[in-house]
């Protein structure tokens, strides 16, 4: 996995909004996997904390990347409990898209096809 990518995943173990910002452009873009965007590093930063909020034990777990010169592709779990309510936990298979071309990640999409509780 490249180093940004690999940066971007850490951070998010991590729950660190402020290594997530440093990683963004001020024209950052999030598409989540319903399509929905949010755009500039100060919204999506927020996004973040309230995220981390919600879903204090959050965890992303990459388990496959492809990669070439346009696009980075990365697959795997995510999930954690809502508020810390072990009976609101959420886990879906998923992935992260981005530009490679923007080597601070100006586009990140969430690619989630599957969700279940759990």
């Amino acid at each position: 996995m490249n180093e940004t990518a690999q940066a971007f995943v850490d951070c998010i173990n991590a729950h660190d909004v402020d290594g997530l910002a440093a990683l963004m452009r001020d024209g950052h873009v999030f598409i989540d996997a319903h399509g929905n965007k949010v755009r500039g590093k100060e919204a999506i930063t927020a996004g973040w904390h309230g995220y981390f909020e919600w879903f204090a034990d959050y965890r992303i777990e990459v388990f496959e990347v492809f990669e070439n010169e346009e696009t980075l592709g990365i697959f795997g779990f995510a999930g954690g409990s809502f508020k810390g309510n072990e009976n609101a936990k959420m886990a879906f298979a998923g992935g992260l898209e981005g530009d490679c071309e923007q080597r601070s990640g100006s586009a990140l999409t969430g690619l989630c096809r599957h969700q279940d509780s759990v």
